[in-house]
C-alpha cells in the first residue's frame, strides 16, 4: 500500500495539507480504513454526501457546522473509560461540551440533508450533567448535585476566612493556638467535601455509563461529518471531479486464461480486461487527468494532463528520458489512490474499479531493505505485491523495473514481469526504457516525448511534449543522443557517443 513517503511523492499531501480539520475529522480521516472493492457502494453513498454538501445553499449553517467541528475535541478516550472508572471533573466537563456539540450539530443537520448520517440524541445524558439545564459550556460538582455540599462549603469557606485574618495578624503570639485550631477544621471540612465530591463523581460516571455507546458512535459520526466537510472543500476549491465507480461482479483472483482470447484495440497481447467476462468492465480510464501537485510546481507554465485507459492486465509506457513517465506513473497513482480514501479526482472525467490495494514500486521513494542493492530492493518488495494481487482486486504501479541490472538480463527480467501481470486478475502499469518489454503488455503507450524542429533550449519543459500516445508494436523511442546534443553536450565527446551508437546499430 502507499506509504508515508509515497504518499508526498505522488502529491496526495500536497492535496490534503492545503485544507484544514479539528481533531474529530483528522483522527477519523486517518484511522478510517480504506474503501475496498468489497465497499463500492459505501463510497458511492460517500461520494452522494460530498454531492450534497457541494450543492448546499445554506452557506451560514454549513460554515457553523464546519467551525464548531474544528473547535470541538475529540474525547472518545474518556469516553470509553465510563464504566470502568471514575471520570474527574475536567474529564466530566469534556462530556458535558462534548454533549452540547452533538446538539448542536443534531441541529444545524436537519438542514443539511445528508444521507445515512445520523447524530444520537444526547438530551436525557446531558441533563445528568447540567443540572440546572442552563446548557451552558461549563461544569463542576456543584451544591445542587448533593444537599450536604451547601454546610460543607459554608464551614469550610468560614475557616478559610479566619485563617486568612489570623495570617494578618501573625504578630501576635496568642493566635498561634487558634491558628492551629482553624488549619485543623478546615483540612477537616475539605476532607468532607473531597468525599462527598468523589461520591457525587462516581454517582455521575455511573449513570452516563448507559450513554457510554451513544456517545463513542456520535463521536465517530461526528468525526466522519467533518472529513466530509474537508473532501467537499477540497473538492470545491481546486476542482477535483467525481469519478464513476464501476463495481466488481466477480471477486476471483484466480489466474486468466489467456490463450485464444479476443482483445480490444490497442491490446497488443492477451490480456485479463479482454479475455475474462468477470474483468472485462474493470479498467481505469482518465480523460484530461492531471496533479496538482506537479502542476504547481510549474510556476504558471502551461501543464499537459493525460489520457490514459488500463485494462486487467498490464499496460507499457515507454519513451524518452525527462519525458514525464514517472509523473504519469504518480498521478495515475495519486488519482486512484484519492478514490480508496473517498475523494473526487483529478481530471475533466474518470472512471474506474475500487482497488483493494495500491502498490507503488518506484526509484523516486524507495529506500534500500537489509544493505540490499537497489535491484535486490526491488525483488523483495515485487515479492510483497505478488502475494496480494493473488487475494485481492489490486493496481500495481512499477517504474523502470530492473534498472539496477545489466541491461541484457534487465530487458528479460521486465519482460517477464509484465507478462506474469498480464494474466493475473490486477490493473498494472510499467514504465520502461527496455526494448521489446511493451509486446507482452495488453496495452503500449508512448509519451511523445522531444517536441518537433526543436533547435534551442531554454529549459527541458520547452523542448518535451508530455502528452501519451497508443503505440503499435513493442519498439522503444530513442530519443537520448538528440537530447544530448540540445543540452549542449561536449561536441567531443558527443561525436564519439555517435560513433559508437552508429557501429552498434550496425549503421
Amino acid at each position: 500500500m502507499i506509504d508515508l513517503e509515497q504518499k508526498k511523492a505522488i502529491g496526495f499531501s500536497y492535496v490534503v495539507e492545503n485544507e484544514t480539520m479539528g481533531k474529530l475529522g483528522e483522527d477519523y480521516f486517518k484511522q478510517h480504513s480504506l474503501y475496498t472493492s468489497a465497499q463500492t457502494e459505501d463510497l458511492s453513498a460517500e461520494y452522494d454526501n460530498i454531492d450534497i454538501l457541494l450543492a448546499c445553499n445554506d452557506i451560514s449553517v454549513l460554515k457553523t457546522l464546519e467551525f464548531a467541528l474544528k473547535t470541538g475535541k475529540n474525547i472518545t478516550n474518556t469516553i470509553k473509560k465510563l464504566g470502568s472508572f471514575v471520570l474527574t471533573e475536567l474529564e466530566l466537563f469534556h462530556i458535558k461540551e462534548f454533549m452540547l456539540l452533538c446538539s448542536s450539530a443534531k441541529t444545524l443537520l436537519e438542514r443539511i440533508p445528508l444521507s445515512n448520517i445520523h447524530i444520537n440524541d444526547v438530551t436525557d445524558a446531558l441533563k445528568i450533567l447540567d443540572k440546572g439545564e442552563t446548557l451552558s459550556p461549563s461544569f463542576a460538582v456543584y451544591d445542587s448535585f448533593d444537599s450536604r455540599l451547601v454546610n460543607i462549603r459554608k464551614q469550610k469557606r468560614k475557616f478559610s476566612a479566619t485563617v486568612a485574618q489570623l495570617i494578618r495578624n501573625l504578630a501576635d503570639e496568642r493566635i498561634d493556638s487558634q491558628m492551629i485550631y482553624a488549619k485543623e477544621q478546615y483540612d477537616l471540612w475539605a476532607t468532607r467535601e473531597n468525599q462527598i465530591v468523589f461520591e457525587v463523581l462516581t454517582a455521575l460516571s455511573d449513570r452516563l455509563a448507559a450513554y457510554k455507546e451513544t456517545l463513542l458512535q456520535n463521536s465517530k459520526m461526528l468525526g466522519h461529518i467533518e472529513t466530509l466537510i474537508f473532501k467537499a472543500n477540497i473538492a470545491k476549491k481546486s476542482g477535483a471531479i467525481r469519478p464513476i465507480l464501476i463495481q466488481s461482479t466477480s471477486t476471483s483472483t484466480s489466474n486468466l486464461d489467456v490463450s485464444g482470447a479476443n482483445h480490444s484495440d490497442g491490446c497488443s497481447k492477451s490480456c485479463g480486461s479482454c479475455d475474462s467476462e468477470n474483468t472485462s468492465n474493470l479498467g481505469v480510464t482518465f480523460e484530461q487527468m492531471y496533479n496538482p501537485y506537479y502542476k504547481s510546481l510549474l510556476n504558471g507554465r502551461s501543464y499537459t494532463p493525460i489520457d490514459i485507459s488500463l485494462c486487467v492486465g498490464s499496460t507499457v509506457i515507454s519513451g524518452a528520458n525527462m519525458g514525464g513517465k514517472s509523473f504519469t506513473l504518480n498521478t495515475v497513482a495519486l488519482n486512484c489512490y484519492l478514490v480508496t480514501r473517498g475523494m473526487y479526482v483529478y481530471a475533466q472525467s474518470a472512471a474506474l474499479p475500487v482497488f483493494d490495494e495500491i502498490f507503488l514500486l518506484s526509484k523516486e521513494n524507495e529506500g534500500l531493505v537489509d544493505g540490499l542493492s537497489s535491484f535486490g530492493t526491488e525483488i523483495v518488495r515485487l515479492n510483497g505485491v505478488l502475494e496480494s494481487i493473488e487475494k485481492g482486486f489490486c493496481l500495481v504501479l512499477i517504474d523502470e523495473f530492473a534498472r539496477g541490472t545489466n541491461t541484457g538480463e534487465g530487458t528479460s527480467i521486465a519482460c517477464g514481469v509484465v507478462r506474469y501481470f498480464n494474466q493475473r486478475r490486477c490493473v498494472s502499469l510499467f514504465t520502461t526504457h527496455f526494448d521489446g518489454v511493451a509486446g507482452y503488455a495488453a496495452a503500449h503507450y508512448r509519451v511523445k516525448g522531444l517536441k518537433e524542429d526543436v533547435t534551442n533550449v531554454g529549459t527541458v519543459y520547452d523542448i518535451m511534449n508530455y502528452s501519451l500516445e497508443r503505440q503499435a508494436g513493442d519498439w522503444v523511442d530513442k530519443q537520448a543522443i538528440r537530447i544530448c546534443e540540445l543540452l549542449k553536450l561536449s561536441p567531443k565527446l558527443l561525436k564519439e557517443i555517435k560513433e559508437i551508437d552508429k557501429f552498434r546499430n550496425g549503421g
